[in-house]
């Protein structure tokens, strides 16, 4: 059946591959979508995906309906009408009432009874995206129920992920998380390593002893196993050992940015030859890359009004 995935802005490439990994299907991309054939039983396995915010089945456009009611829905059935993707509000409820209307008659039409609008906590989310409209099927992905303790510069989980890809991670390699926060990014890797069915390498520290703990809980909650410790920066190299890691991430908070380069000094110990670091910051942030590294990608990637520059580079030797 045609179906659709909405993903955040930047994302697109990620979810594209990850949908590929997870169903073999080739999704067609546009600007925070893309589209694809699915079986109910694909559809049910991308609901591991941790690129994509939704997950729908497509049943029309804004101007003409397609769909097989009696699937989804029976006399008790509720539903409410989300536009995504629209500038204003009265822009969003003139679309939605349109569509309301057309949804009402078309349901009258095969079932012969009509459907109850609920707002809050609906049976049935039927979803507007850049006049695509969808049957959504799990709600929106990006919100992590092992979030309970989150940090202040911590971000959700589908940009975790794609700064995690970003990183070249694989999931039979060691990875280190830096400045680890509330451990969303750790834990994102470690779900990632899950799903092809291996056994985690990923390692995760702070320096502060209140993010160790949430991260820990978070953890804890999540189900994954890795490891989480207080370190210092300074102590790294005697902690973990030289050439350990294949993959280090360190997500720098303004706090933290004096240390870059007592963080390179480490990490040139840490890191194997051709193994590559990945730091997110601030876009604010300027440094300089030893001559030790190369860089391979530079670009920013933003989420609501938060947004992060990413370099990625590898270790020469």
């Amino acid at each position: 059946m045609k179906s659709f995935a909405i993903v955040n802005l930047g994302l697109e490439k990620v979810a594209q591959k990850e949908i590929r990994e997870l169903i073999g299907k080739n999704a067609e991309i546009s600007k925070g979508i893309l589209i694809f054939d699915a079986t109910k039983k694909q559809l049910e396995t991308l609901s591991k995906a941790q690129s994509i915010r939704r997950i729908l089945i497509h049943i029309g456009t804004t101007t003409k309906i397609e769909c097989n009611w009696k699937q989804y829905f029976n006399k008790n059935t509720s539903f409410r009408i989300l536009v995504e993707n629209v500038k204003g509000e009265k822009n969003r409820h003139n679309i939605a009432s349109k569509l309301g209307d057309l949804v009402f008659s078309s349901i009258k039409k095969e079932l012969d009874f009509e459907q109850k609008i609920r707002m809050k906590n609906p049976d049935i989310v039927i979803v507007v995206f850049s006049n695509h409209v969808g049957i959504d099927l799990h709600g929106e992905m990006d919100q992590r129920k092992y979030r309970l303790f989150p940090h202040a510069a911590s971000m959700r989980g589908d940009l975790a992920y794609f700064l995690i890809r970003t990183s070249k991670f694989q999931p039979n390699e060691k990875l280190l998380v830096g400045f680890c926060n509330d451990a969303t990014l750790a834990v994102e890797a470690s779900m990632y390593v899950e799903k092809h069915s291996k056994t985690a390498h990923v390692f995760a520290f702070d320096d502060n002893i209140q993010s160790v703990t949430a991260a820990k809980k978070n953890v804890k909650i999540a189900k994954q196993d890795l490891t989480i410790s207080k370190y210092d920066l300074e102590e790294l190299e005697v902690k973990y050992g030289h050439n350990f890691f294949d993959r280090i991430i360190f997500q720098l908070t303004k706090k933290h940015e004096k240390k870059i380069k007592e963080l390179f000094y480490q990490v040139q110990l840490l890191l194997k030859k051709k193994a590559t670091l990945l730091i997110i910051s601030r876009e604010a942030f300027n440094y300089d890359i030893p001559k030790e590294f190369t860089i391979i990608e530079k670009s920013t990637v933003s989420k609501g009004s938060n947004s992060y520059k990413y370099i990625l580079m590898e270790k020469k030797t």
